[in-house]
């Protein structure tokens, strides 16, 4: 799945990437856009954040009668984002440390394509939370956190 990608490059800078939650999970959401966008965050702990980085999946209830979705949340222990940079780390060519200034802006429209939410919950240390639509078992097109490729 996307986490175990990721586990090497992670053990290689003697940090640590693990996965909570109940990775089997499923939401209307095409498999390559999360995974793409959920590798954009975790590549953005990586380079930018420290210490160990958690990637939870769960249920959540949005309250009222509203179906319950699917919480997908990247969180490290780095420094996080900081207040000057954090209204703008969405905006397209934006750039907080030399990177192409495209990866959070692609992120949010895979996610925002299939009608799901890319938020930063949590400035420090930073904590960004992917929210996709009720849970479902009947459409093939689902995508899966743990999935392989």
């Amino acid at each position: 799945g996307i986490v175990t990608e990721w586990t090497h490059p992670f053990t290689e800078a003697g940090r640590t990437l693990q996965l909570i939650g109940d990775d089997q999970l499923r939401a209307p959401i095409t498999g390559s856009r999360l995974r793409e966008a959920v590798a954009v965050l975790i590549d953005n702990a990586l380079m930018h954040g420290g210490g160990t980085c958690t990637v939870s999946v769960r249920t959540v209830r949005p309250g009222g009668d509203r179906e319950p979705l699917v919480c997908v949340e990247i969180a490290d222990e780095g420094d996080g984002v900081s207040d000057e940079l954090a209204p703008h780390i969405f905006d397209r060519g934006f750039s907080g440390a030399g990177s192409t200034g495209v990866g959070l802006a692609l992120a949010r429209a895979l996610i925002e394509a299939d009608g799901g939410r890319l938020e930063l919950q949590r400035r420090r240390p930073a904590l960004f939370a992917v929210f996709l639509g009720a849970p479902t078992a009947t459409r093939q097109a689902n995508g899966v956190v743990g999935e392989p490729r």
